[in-house]
């Protein structure tokens, strides 16, 4: 496997081994150094496909969120450099984020889909899916930044830390922003089926 070499803006290198371990043990200087880094690069993937800034967002945290889980299931042996196997993750899920963006189905188009041999539970684990990911793109940046360190398990010291404020604060506002996130997917049309 080929060894690429990072070069952080502190002097600190990071190898992709570094970067794999920095995404599996939620280091902040590894994340915040791939929002830097990567970011811009998983925009223009996603504008070039039909998406958005607010698309790129939520795929970039997916991305990471994808990669994460792979490495707790089992160690990851990359065959490309990290930059190439986190471009197509992202690749992957933007395609399927922004066909599943498209797709808002009646209860009567579910019947017509069930009937094309498509698995209707699979089918409506999508649109769900869909659900959520527009409600969470709905919330305030600093509610998505929030929910992202809490389902990457950062400990609520080290959000504390990151966002400059209290432990308890931090509890406060997830708690908030989970109440809003919950209420919006509520609210919407599409949470009934």
């Amino acid at each position: 496997m080929k060894k690429s070499i990072k070069r952080i803006d502190s002097g600190r290198e990071y190898s992709d081994e570094d970067i794999l371990e920095g995404i599996l043990t939620n280091n902040h200087k590894v994340l915040e150094w791939l929002y830097k880094h990567y970011y811009s690069m998983i925009v223009s993937l996603v504008k070039n496909s039909g998406g958005n800034v607010s698309d790129a967002t939520d795929i970039f945290q997916d991305g990471i969120l994808a990669v994460y889980r792979r490495l707790k299931k089992e160690p990851l042996i990359l065959t490309s450099t990290f930059r190439t196997f986190f471009y197509k993750v992202c690749q992957n899920i933007a395609y399927k984020h922004l066909r599943s963006q498209s797709m808002y189905l009646h209860p009567g188009e579910l019947h017509e889909f069930a009937e094309s041999g498509m698995d209707k539970e699979h089918l409506m684990k999508d649109v769900r899916y869909s659900l959520y990911q527009r409600c969470f793109r709905e919330l305030s940046t600093d509610c998505q930044r929030i929910m992202l360190m809490y389902l990457t398990k950062i400990p609520v010291k080290k959000i504390a830390t990151i966002l400059g404020i209290s432990v308890a604060a931090v509890k406060k506002r997830k708690y908030l922003c989970k109440e809003n996130l919950i209420n919006k997917i509520k609210g919407d049309h599409r949470y009934k089926f």
